[in-house]
């Protein structure tokens, strides 16, 4: 079965509610689910940036629409796991929603504002501290930052227990079973061909103990391999799918990028994509092969005409003409059709999520059903992967979203700067853990209550110790 009695273990026992009966008929997941639902790293969400500034006008994702969309996507994938599992392996059994859903919620809480550039901007202060990640974060806010339980009394991050999930709960957010190095020449040691500047994916040094602990309530002490379960793996399939998906959509809606500049792609640009495809999936596509997969992703929605007539011109034009080709009144009129027009961009994604949904299948592990696998067919991986390397060239080569990037590192870096010099300006509950600690965590702390900062709290506090304008200094956090 996926679920065990150790699975629904906790940090440390739940205070007892007094006067209310023992509640028989939620799940321990169930429960799990509203906490995270209801914690103001949630909420925090909705400031923090996705693609676009999160305050750049209410139609474009952050990451909190973002989180709720892969939370659906993540749902539907199990639902069609549920089904596949009764309906044609035959195995009674299945993945349970709420876990996966509160799994696809608390995905990105970790991470900080402004997103990637915000997250290499703490790692860059963090590198001889432990370094940052936003997963790494993630697990770290649920387990001890976040107001809910205090064990005991005193308070310090000894006795934080954050949600007090359950342990099964906190493996379905645990993406990457490494300890971080905890400063860079350790980074240099044990990560193979590690670049400076590169983000190591893992947890921190100060949820290893709690890692361990997770490891043995759900795979046992006898399997200390790597764990990555089911219901992570699912979260980590609707990401992709909502990144590649929903990232587009908006890039097309905010004239980030044009269909028209996708089909008549640059080929220095082409080929860049087509290298880091090769990379990250470890096959041997050409520049001739990805754009048969561009063709074949936007031929969704295409009538079957227009469709017809694109496969053929592809088919018979040097690609090295591409860019004169699609300049074209035929193409041209299809790239309008998605850049302008708000019902093929629906009808575009939802075309798309439905796709990558129905390519994932299940590889179910008798021994170790928690480690079952979760499978995408290749064609649809490479499909996904495509897209995610689309939208993110245009995002780095864009000189809006460079701009506000460049502000965004600046006022992170110069925050913490000024935090490690004066920490007395931390807001008292953080001052109180930074006095508790015995010098170790110091930095980590500072770390811990910029990256729980949304995009407009961050430029604020900014103003307000850095800066002579006037700001609210009542602002509370």
């Amino acid at each position: 079965m996926f679920y065990k009695e150790s699975d629904t273990l906790r940090i440390t026992t739940d205070p007892i509610l007094r006067g209310l009966e023992t509640e028989k008929y939620r799940s321990e997941f169930s429960r799990d689910y509203a906490r995270i639902l209801h914690s103001p790293s949630f909420r925090r969400l909705k400031g923090k940036t996705q693609l676009f500034p999160s305050n750049n006008y209410d139609f474009f994702r952050n990451r909190l629409t973002h989180s709720l969309e892969v939370a659906q996507i993540a749902k539907a994938i199990a639902v069609r796991l549920n089904w596949l599992l009764v309906n044609e392996q035959k195995i009674d059994d299945s993945i349970d929603l709420d876990l996966v859903s509160l799994a696809a919620l608390a995905h990105d809480i970790g991470h900080p504002p402004f997103g990637h550039i915000g997250e290499k901007a703490l790692d860059e202060r963090m590198k001889n501290y432990g370094g940052f990640e936003g997963n790494a974060q993630t697990l770290r806010i649920l387990s001890k930052l976040e107001h809910k339980t205090l064990d005991p009394e005193d308070f310090s991050l000894d006795t934080l227990r954050g949600l007090n999930l359950t342990y099964r709960s906190y493996a379905s957010v645990l993406k990457y079973d490494r300890q971080i190095p905890h400063n860079l020449d350790k980074r240099k040691r044990e990560i193979d061909n590690y670049v400076d500047g590169d983000i190591v994916k893992g947890y921190y040094t100060s949820e290893s103990e709690l890692v361990k602990k997770i490891k043995q309530s759900v795979i046992g002490e006898q399997h200390q391999n790597d764990m990555y379960t089911i219901e992570c793996s699912i979260m980590d399939y609707a990401d992709d799918i909502a990144y590649s998906v929903y990232d587009l959509e908006d890039a097309l809606k905010g004239g980030l990028i044009t269909l028209l500049d996708i089909l008549s792609i640059d080929p220095e640009l082409l080929s860049e994509i087509t290298k880091k495809v090769n990379r990250k999936l470890h096959t041997n596509y050409d520049d001739v092969n990805i754009t048969q997969v561009i063709y074949d992703i936007f031929s969704i929605v295409l009538t079957d005409s227009e469709s017809s007539e694109l496969a053929t011109k592809i088919d018979a034009i040097d690609h090295m003409k591409f860019k004169q080709f699609y300049t074209a009144g035929f193409i041209n009129n299809i790239a309008q059709k998605f850049s302008k027009n708000g019902y093929w961009r629906t009808q575009l994604t939802s075309a798309l999520v439905g796709y990558f949904v129905r390519a994932i299948s299940i590889k179910y592990n008798h021994d170790l059903p928690a480690l079952s696998e979760v499978i995408m067919e290749d064609e649809k991986r490479v499909h996904i992967e495509v897209l995610k390397r689309i939208t993110y060239e245009f995002q780095i080569n864009s000189v809006k979203l460079k701009t506000n990037e460049h502000k965004g590192k600046k006022i992170i870096g110069d925050i913490f700067d000024r935090l490690q010099a004066y920490p007395g300006l931390l807001p008292n509950d953080f001052q109180n853990l930074y006095k508790s600690d015995d010098g170790i965590n110091k930095e980590r702390i500072i770390c811990d209550f910029i990256a729980s900062m949304t995009d407009d709290y961050a430029m604020n506090f900014y103003n307000q110790i850095l800066t002579a304008s006037s700001s609210d200094i009542f602002q509370p956090f």
